[in-house]
């Protein structure tokens, strides 16, 4: 299987749906568009699939030069084409994959909405986050100095002989 290039080899998505070698649905049933009508911009890069939905593979990060553990992750992870689904990214994110990396390197024509619209989740999150690190701090102190405290008496002991 391989990458589209001016339309003329299958790839993985297209084999994976059936779809003729360049077309892949983007909107209504009547909608289609081929590597033509992209400039030539590779169709597998735009991970576009029926009804609009999106499938990444492996091809795709390694086109985008992901590390070798993540293609690896991937690899085993889903082991083949995978649609983007909440699932699916939730699956990528709790085996460690970095979502923030992908959509930067290969979705990004959305990176500058996401990152505008995460702002404020990830603000939020640190200002709920901080009280919970300072009440924390100020619980683990005394535990800390405890600690601290016997491996001084331990170290002596030791010294002593004993």
């Amino acid at each position: 299987m391989g990458i589209h290039k001016g339309g003329d080899t299958d790839c993985q998505v297209c084999e994976a749906l059936d779809l003729p070698v360049a077309e892949i649905e983007i909107g209504g049933d009547d909608e289609w568009i081929t590597v033509d009508d992209l400039g030539g911009r590779p169709l597998c890069h735009l991970q576009l699939v029926k009804g609009g939905k999106m499938i990444v593979t492996i091809e795709h990060l390694e086109q985008a030069q992901a590390c070798r553990e993540a293609i690896e992750t991937f690899r085993v992870l889903f082991w083949g084409p995978v649609e983007v689904t909440e699932e699916n990214l939730k699956k990528a994110q709790e085996a460690g994959l970095d979502l923030n990396w992908w959509i930067q390197h290969c979705v990004p024509e959305i990176l500058e909405a996401y990152l505008a619209q995460r702002q404020p989740l990830f603000e939020a999150y640190l200002a709920q986050r901080r009280p919970l690190l300072e009440a924390y701090e100020a619980q683990i102190q005394p535990l800390w100095a405890a600690y601290e405290a016997e491996v001084r008496r331990l170290i002596l002991t030791l010294l002593q002989g004993g």
